[in-house]
């Protein structure tokens, strides 16, 4: 990050980086009037037309729709951490370089640490976080991209800022960008924010008077005209006789006689072009022309005007048979949800495609579409957005030529007419600009492979194998609609969340629905099912859904639910299957699990004959025993380092489960995913002292990729309707668990096992590697020392033999 440096003269804010006393920023403001600051605005305003500047009044706070907008794009996660930013930089600026990304990530990253030092917790963090980003998009984008380069982007700000606007402006500041501060209220009201000036300098030079009434830079950029270039003097003598055409190698010289027609002035926010490479060129339209007007060439698509209803037969039909006019173009636009007939649903899939390859059309299947890369958007991302007509002017050009002059003008066509809607639905620019870049990115990567072989009577098929999860690919859908192609939209299941809509959709939607992850590419996925076998399924999903009834391992997903009770109905439930608990319950496809979780401190009546009578009646085959501490040794992290595993605050799963060191590829997939999903949710807890503070995600992560055998094949049996799998702890001496202990201990709980302590000391034997309480502890009776327990069946230490156990030390 670049160090802030004192402006000692307003000319100086000008100089180039490179000429600077020190690589450095100005961060100032100005709070008096004088004829010095007038200049220097009006410097301003004749320099934002050859620099990156920005002039700019109060930033508005972000409205719902660009919130919503932000959510669809980046999601919901937050965690202060500078990779977290990276990677959602990445996404939300793609412009960035990579040492760009790299620096604004560790400047918000600074920012919000600062806040949270003065007391501001994680929700305020997100809240000032997607602030930021709203900001940066809506308001800064344009300049970004020049962050830290020669010459510095800049901001001039008049007005009275807000704590965000502030932290905002360090944020950009410290990335490479000059701010000037511009103050008409005022310096009073900037000094509330930072009492000590440690963010900005106050420009002394800046003069004491008195703002105008009237003064803002909206006003002086409304009321500022260019100077007029000087005329060149006429020559002595006329010169030679010249062709009135100027040559196409230069341009022509206005004449005195004839002043030259100025150009449009650039808005604020305007900066330098980035060189192009050459490529060829289409017409860049004019925002009164319709888009027939501007691509008279390009086919008319007569979209399902022909469908008799039939898709797989009409989209067989050949398309100079589907309609009498012969210069439209008769093609599908259909979304089909659920199937006709389970049994020979993946056959039919595979043959229907069969059958338009054997009709000589081109069949491409995609299954997804992967977000554009920062390369990709780079190349075309680079038009300004302060209406809809110059992102269509600025964009439509990027669309690669196919070398077919009537589908250019078909794409050309049919970008212009979504932009223009997005337009008449009051769409703002910068939205219609970042759809723009993503179906132009996708049609660039996609065109040689969608229209191969592509000729007027041999249209191309697209099936889309999935639905459209997102604006970004419903409205792709919808470009390649109305392009000589057919476009199906196909899903065995029902979707209510697919984002696809369309005045020329035709929806088909069938009352069943199967599973089916990959579209049938080859004659060996082309599965046929008996109807048996889904006459049992359906008969299976009738008699064990909602029924109380359920089928071996049904659920695969599962919560610990932690009971309370009193002392006695440790007993009472201990033995009890999960389904006749109270709190029992199915949502979905996730088991909410009544689970004891217990410590049973002293000894009723002194008695411990009858003490050890009772737990001995709770061991049975479903319950470990562990009568030694500590129970688990120190674990051994060399066979699997932690570290790379956790990112963000999150475990990742996908780089674990490929580790050669990974223990548990043997579990059933299911299981894996639900010890992990555990693991995770011990790290979102905090429940371990230290977690994302000294490095105790790591020890949770090595406990848990370490679990003892007995429990590994627990876990691989576990069904989480029936019997709940038990652990029990005795403890009678002065030996306490080890944090491998507490850890393993906690992730048994949130896995849905009974975990109870037997403490007749009363000893805090764990509770301090806990930042709350885990265990429900119930006082039975009287405190106890020194009890020698009598053999209960169960496991004195997770890494010794039998007869090690057996002649370890004393009892505890």
């Amino acid at each position: 990050m670049l160090k802030r440096l004192q402006l000692s003269q307003f000319q100086d804010f000008w100089t180039p980086l490179s000429t600077r006393p020190q690589p450095g920023v100005y961060f100032c403001r100005a709070a008096g009037y004088s004829p010095a600051l007038e200049q220097f605005i009006e410097q301003a305003l004749q320099k934002r037309t050859e620099l990156p500047m920005r002039l700019t009044g109060k930033l508005q706070n972000p409205d719902g729709g660009q919130l919503a907008y932000l959510r669809e794009t980046l999601g919901d996660d937050f965690a202060c951490d500078p990779a977290f930013f990276d990677t959602q930089l990445k996404k939300w600026l793609p412009r960035l370089s990579d040492a760009q990304r790299q620096n604004l990530s560790g400047s918000i990253h600074q920012t919000l640490l600062s806040l949270r030092a003065q007391g501001k917790n994680d929700n305020m963090l997100r809240n000032a976080y997607l602030k930021f980003l709203c900001w940066m998009y809506y308001r800064f984008e344009q300049l970004l991209h020049r962050l830290g380069q020669d010459p510095l982007p800049k901001i001039l700000y008049d007005g009275q800022l807000s704590a965000h606007e502030l932290q905002l402006f360090c944020v950009l500041a410290d990335a490479g960008c000059d701010i000037m501060l511009i103050e008409p209220q005022g310096d009073s009201a900037y000094l509330t924010l930072d009492p000590q000036s440690r963010e900005t300098y106050l420009c002394p030079f800046a003069g004491q008077q008195p703002f105008p009434n009237d003064f803002s830079l909206e006003t002086r950029m409304k009321q500022y005209r260019p100077p007029r270039p000087a005329q060149p003097a006429r020559p002595a003598t006329p010169p030679a006789a010249r062709p009135t055409a100027p040559s196409s190698s230069r341009p022509a010289t206005p004449s005195a006689s004839r002043p030259t027609a100025s150009a449009p002035s650039r808005p604020a926010t305007s900066t330098p072009s980035p060189s192009r490479p050459a490529q060829a060129s289409r017409p860049a339209p004019r925002p009164s022309r319709t888009p027939a007007e501007l691509f008279p060439n390009a086919p008319v698509c007569a979209v399902n005007t022909w469908l008799s209803g039939d898709l797989m037969a009409d989209s067989l039909r050949d398309p100079a048979e589907r309609g009498a006019e012969q210069s439209y173009i008769y093609n599908m636009f259909v979304r089909i949800l659920g199937v006709s007939d389970k049994s020979s649903y993946t056959r039919d899939l595979f043959l229907w495609r069969k059958k338009l390859a054997d009709t000589g059309r081109h069949v491409t299947v995609l299954e997804e579409l992967p977000i554009p890369t920062p390369n990709e958007t780079a190349k075309v991302a680079q038009c300004s957005a302060q209406s809809a007509s110059q992102v269509i002017a600025g964009l439509l050009p990027m669309l690669q030529p196919t070398a077919n002059a009537k589908l250019d003008a078909a794409a050309g066509r049919a970008l212009v007419e979504l932009l223009t809607e997005m337009e008449k639905a009051n769409e703002s620019p910068m939205r219609i600009k970042n759809r723009a870049v993503y179906i132009i990115c996708w049609f660039n990567r996609y065109f040689r492979t969608l229209f191969e072989g592509y000729s007027n009577g041999k249209l191309p098929v697209l099936f889309y194998f999935g639905i459209c999860r997102t604006a970004f690919e419903a409205m792709f859908l919808r470009f390649l609609a109305r392009m000589p192609i057919d476009v199906i939209e196909i899903y065995p299941e029902h979707a209510s969340d697919c984002r696809l809509t369309d005045k020329l959709l035709f929806d088909r939607v069938y009352d069943d629905t199967l599973h089916l992850d990959r579209f049938p590419q080859s004659a060996d996925a082309a599965e046929y099912s008996t109807a048996a076998y889904h006459a049992e399924q359906e008969l299976t999903e009738t008699l064990y859904q909602d029924s109380g009834l359920y089928r071996d391992r049904q659920h695969h997903k599962a919560t610990a639910v932690t009971l309370r009770t009193m002392c006695e109905e440790v007993y009472l439930l201990w033995d009890k299957e999960a389904l006749l608990r109270p709190g029992f319950e199915t949502v979905d496809d996730t088991v909410l699990v009544p689970v004891l979780t217990a410590k049973v401190s002293g000894v009723k009546n002194a008695d411990t004959g009858a003490y050890w009578s009772q737990i001995k009646r709770l061991v049975d085959e479903d319950t470990q025993v562990v009568t030694r501490l500590p129970y688990l040794g120190a674990v051994d992290q060399s066979r699997l380092n932690p570290v790379p595993y956790i990112k963000n605050r999150k475990l990742q799963r996908d780089a674990l489960k490929n580790s050669p060191a990974y223990p548990y590829a043997l579990l059933r997939p299911e299981i894996q995913d639900f010890l992990l999903d555990k693991v995770q949710a011990l790290l979102d807890s905090g429940l371990i002292r230290g977690t994302f503070s000294q490095g105790m995600e790591y020890k949770i992560l090595s406990v848990a990729m370490n679990l003892p055998k007995d429990i590994v094949r627990i876990l691989q049996k576990a069904d989480f309707t029936k019997t709940v799998p038990k652990l029990m702890v005795v403890s009678t001496g002065e030996a306490q668990c080890s944090l491998e202990d507490a850890i393993f201990l906690a992730l048994l709980h949130l896995c849905c096992f009974d975990v109870v302590l037997f403490v007749p000391t009363g000893y805090q034997i764990v509770e301090k590697y806990y930042a709350e309480p885990l265990f429900d502890e119930h006082q039975a009776g009287e405190y106890l020392y020194d009890l020698q327990p009598p053999y209960l069946g169960g496991t004195a230490s997770a890494n010794e033999g039998i007869f090690t156990r057996f002649f370890r030390r004393g009892h505890l």
